[in-house]
């Protein structure tokens, strides 16, 4: 657990011939004699990128390693790839992605509430053109449709057609809920199934 915390600050793609060197080291005998042997044949330009590429079966057939050494290099590098940072900046910004959604999501929400609050209950009845407007947008089965999802950015959901649902992204899916009448508005509700 000692080695994995200690190469766990510093992405495994960006390690440098001497974090390498550091690392080998670190190694069982048999990982360290098959680690010596490739870093004697790629040399300085021996990169943490060329690392995380490194597989069982690429170990034997490019730096002839037999199959054992390969094994415990890969089991050393995937030990370390566990308890590594994200390999990209796209695997951060995904999860701060989601992150930074659902606090925008709230803080939509509180603002339609709010600005709901202001409004003045006398100000206009209930619009039937709206409510079958609405209906024709959100099929039978009580999922969202393209135009619905267009008005509320960076939604995704299914569209019906016929008895089957097309997917239109593999992110995340809102599903039409609940819709509320008063007399002077309509409230819409979405969950995130």
């Amino acid at each position: 657990m000692q080695v994995e915390d200690e190469y766990s600050t510093k992405s495994l793609k960006k390690w440098t011939y001497s974090d390498i060197i550091n690392w080998t080291a670190s190694l069982i005998e048999i990982g360290k004699k098959g680690m010596r042997q490739v870093i004697e044949m790629k040399g300085k330009e021996l990169t943490g990128q060329m690392l995380a590429d490194l597989t069982v079966s690429k170990l034997q057939d490019e730096y002839k390693l037999g199959k054992l050494s390969a094994m415990k290099i890969v089991e050393a590098l995937d030990k370390i790839k566990k308890y590594n940072p994200p390999q990209t900046d796209e695997d951060q910004s995904s999860t701060s992605m989601a992150k930074n959604r659902k606090e925008s999501n709230k803080e939509e929400e509180e603002k339609e509430e709010e600005e709901d609050g202001e409004e003045d209950e006398d100000e206009e009845e209930y619009d039937e053109e709206e409510d079958e407007e609405d209906s024709k947008k959100n099929d039978s089965n009580n999922f969202c449709d393209i135009a619905c999802i267009n008005k509320y950015q960076g939604l995704v959901g299914l569209k019906n057609l016929g008895n089957t649902c097309y997917m239109n992204s593999a992110v995340q899916v809102y599903v039409y809920k609940n819709k509320t009448k008063t007399k002077t508005k309509k409230k819409t509700e979405w969950d995130l199934r």
